[in-house]
């Protein structure tokens, strides 16, 4: 009895932002940093030109970073709270060729690189931040990201680093 067809749309979870982030608006990145979730309300996917988080709105569904985000939260919380499983946990966190959570991170870095047409970085997991290590997966140095901090990219490995202080 309808005068017309209703249309239906493919439902997301919204996640209405209460707190303090900073949503990219640029639009006009060189390039995007992903990270895992080490703590709550940081930055898991960073434009590179206004330091903004790219909302989870503009990632599509099929690629799915909010559960790798997830799962490298829960490691790194095993790791954090030296508990029971914080050998395990680093172990896996520091496996950057072959760690299951690693390799999962670097398909989605290659997703949102071909979905966003840009160069997405991934920013491994380091113990203890500085400038005096090379890229964490081949040991080149690495050329300047243009960022203060993580100043250095590795173009072979698509890694981002170097978060010491100068």
């Amino acid at each position: 009895l309808l005068s017309e067809k209703p249309k239906t749309l493919k439902e997301r979870d919204v996640i209405t932002e209460v707190d303090k982030v900073k949503n990219c608006t640029c639009d006009k990145s060189d390039f995007y940093i992903l990270q895992g979730r080490s703590l709550q309300f940081v930055d898991e996917l960073t434009c590179s030109n206004c330091l903004g988080q790219i909302s989870y709105s503009k990632v599509p569904l099929e690629i799915p970073i909010e559960d790798w985000q997830t799962k490298y939260e829960r490691v790194y919380s095993n790791w954090l709270e030296s508990g029971l499983f914080e050998k395990e946990a680093y172990k896996e966190l520091v496996n950057y060729k072959k760690g299951k959570l690693n390799l999962e991170g670097e398909k989605i870095r290659k997703q949102l690189s071909d979905y966003f047409k840009i160069p997405v970085y991934i920013s491994y997991f380091v113990d203890e931040l500085d400038n005096n290590h090379p890229c964490l997966v081949c040991g080149q140095e690495g050329s300047d990201s243009g960022l203060k901090r993580p100043d250095k990219i590795c173009i072979t490995c698509n890694t981002i680093f170097g978060y010491g202080d100068r």
